[in-house]
C-alpha cells in the first residue's frame, strides 16, 4: 500500500467495531504506550472524563495501579519493550488488562485483546488504535462513525490548499508551530510528531490557553532567522475564539484555521488528524524524503537491544 493510501485508510479504520467489556466498577484507567501508539491514549484521556485517565510512557507504571484499574496496553507491533514491561507489572497488581496490538509478544499475553490489521506504520494506524477505546467506553457508535466519515471526506476536498501550504513551508523553510485548543489539545502533539516522522522536520506544539502564559512572550522577541508557520489543530469555541484573535494581534502573527466548521468533537478531531497527516505527507513529497522511512529511529532501537 502506498503511504498516501495508508494515511487515507483512516476512513476505513474508523469502521473497526471491536471493543472490550470493562468491569462494572473501576477507579481509574491507565493507558501504556510509546510513540505513535501512545497518542491514542492522550486523545482518549481528554474526552473521557468520568474517571481519571493516565497515559504511561515508559517501562514502569504508576504506584496507584490496582485491581480497581483498567490497564490498556497499546503497541502496534506488539514488541515494544517498555509496554511489555508495563503489562507484566500491571498483571502482578491484578489490574484488568486490555491489549490492542497487531501481534508480536503482546499478542500472546492475556486473554482480553484486540488484534488489529498488520502492515501499517504505527502512526498511520491511529484509527485502529483509538476507535476501540472510544467504542469500549461508549463515546462512539455506528451513527457517530457516519459523522466521522463525512468530516474526513470534507478534509479531502481541501487537498489542494494543503499542498499549497506544504509547498510554502518547504520553499520558505518554515517551522510548523501547532496550537492545540480545548477540548482535545493533544491533537497538536499528533501533528508535531507527524511532521517529525513523516516530513523529517522540526515542529513545536503547545496547548491553548496555556501558551498565553509562556510562548506568547517569546514569539515576538525570539532570535532572528527563524520562521514559524502557525496552525490551530482544532476549532476554538466560545471565549477561545475571541482570545485567539487577541493572541494574533499581540504577537503580530497569523494563525491558520482548519477550513471546516465546528461540529461534534469526535468527528472534528479525526478530521484534524487527517489534515495534519496529509500536510506532513505533502511536505515530505516536496522535500523528496520518504515519509514511511523511520530508519534513524530503528537504528536506535537496534542499538539499545544490543546493549
Amino acid at each position: 500500500m502506498k503511504y498516501y493510501d495508508e494515511i487515507l485508510s483512516i476512513t476505513d479504520q474508523i469502521k473497526f467495531k471491536h471493543s472490550f467489556v470493562p468491569r462494572l466498577s473501576y477507579d481509574n484507567i491507565v493507558i501504556a504506550g510509546m510513540g505513535g501508539s501512545s497518542i491514542a491514549g492522550e486523545i482518549f484521556g481528554e474526552i473521557y472524563t468520568r474517571v481519571p485517565v493516565v497515559v504511561s510512557r515508559g517501562s514502569d507504571i504508576p504506584d496507584f495501579v490496582s485491581d480497581k484499574t483498567i490497564f490498556i496496553a497499546i503497541s502496534y507491533s506488539g514488541n515494544t519493550e517498555e509496554t511489555i514491561s508495563a503489562v507484566e507489572q500491571a498483571m502482578a497488581k491484578r489490574a484488568q488488562i486490555f491489549i490492542i496490538t497487531s501481534g508480536g509478544q503482546l499478542g500472546d499475553i492475556g486473554e482480553e485483546k484486540i488484534i488489529i490489521p498488520a502492515g501499517y506504520q504505527p502512526r498511520s494506524a491511529i484509527g485502529y488504535l483509538l476507535t476501540p477505546l472510544l467504542r469500549t467506553f461508549g463515546l462512539v457508535d455506528d451513527s457517530t462513525v457516519d459523522s466521522i466519515s463525512n468530516a474526513l471526506n470534507a478534509v479531502k476536498e481541501h487537498e489542494g490548499v494543503i499542498k499549497e501550504t506544504a509547498a510554502k513551508i518547504v520553499s520558505e523553510r518554515r517551522i510548523p508551530f501547532i496550537i492545540g485548543v480545548p477540548p482535545v489539545p493533544s491533537v497538536a502533539y499528533r501533528w508535531k510528531t507527524q511532521f517529525n516522522e513523516n516530513a523529517k522536520i522540526f515542529a513545536h506544539s503547545v496547548s491553548y490557553p496555556e501558551m498565553n502564559h509562556n510562548e506568547l512572550e517569546a514569539i515576538p522577541n525570539f532570535f532572528g532567522g527563524y520562521n514559524f508557520e502557525y496552525f490551530l489543530s482544532g476549532i476554538p469555541r466560545g471565549q477561545y475564539s475571541e482570545r485567539i484573535e487577541t493572541t494574533e494581534s499581540i504577537a503580530g502573527i497569523r494563525i491558520h484555521r482548519l477550513p471546516f466548521v465546528a461540529g461534534d468533537v469526535i468527528p472534528e478531531l479525526f478530521a484534524s488528524i487527517l489534515y495534519g497527516d496529509l500536510l506532513s505527507y505533502f511536505i515530505a513529497v516536496e522535500r523528496g524524503v520518504d515519509p514511511r522511512d523511520v530508519s534513524t529511529i530503528q537504528r536506535f532501537k537496534e542499538s539499545v537491544r544490543k546493549h
